[in-house]
């Protein structure tokens, strides 16, 4: 796949996550897919944050994430595409916690690595500290 088809791919994905068509964004990632989701020092405070594999670990971090947050608003601002089948995605996403009410956002980075036509690999970087706040006091 060339580097149009590529990005098409990642936008067509994000579409399908945000409009909750979970089966249909599986489609779209390999078998043995992993998304490293803010991974580091939020785990254990962040409910949502981790490393997970394969359907089940993506189904067990979307879970978590519904259970804790609804979504105000979420933003892709710039893609950037790579020759080699990497691209780079960068956003904002608005959250409301659903235990305290509280809102925050995480400014982040999605960093996806593909195989074969599908999403292998999804990287999250992002800045975690409001989550962080928020979930400690809950």
């Amino acid at each position: 796949m060339g580097t149009a088809e590529n990005l098409a791919l990642v936008k067509e994905w994000f579409r399908r996550l945000a409009d909750g068509e979970y089966a249909a964004m599986h489609a779209l990632q390999t078998e043995d897919v992993e998304w490293d989701c803010l991974a580091g020092a939020s785990e254990g405070i962040v409910p949502w944050v981790g490393v997970f594999k394969g359907r089940a670990g993506i189904d067990a971090c979307l879970e978590r994430f519904a259970g804790a947050v609804e979504a105000e608003s979420f933003e892709l601002q710039d893609f950037l595409v790579s020759e080699d089948g990497t691209i780079a995605v960068i956003g904002r996403t608005v959250l409301v916690a659903k235990k305290t009410r509280r809102r925050f956002h995480i400014d982040f980075v999605e960093y996806f690595r593909l195989r074969n036509g599908k999403i292998a690999y999804v990287r999250v970087f992002g800045d975690t500290a409001m989550a962080n706040a928020v979930f400690k006091e809950s």
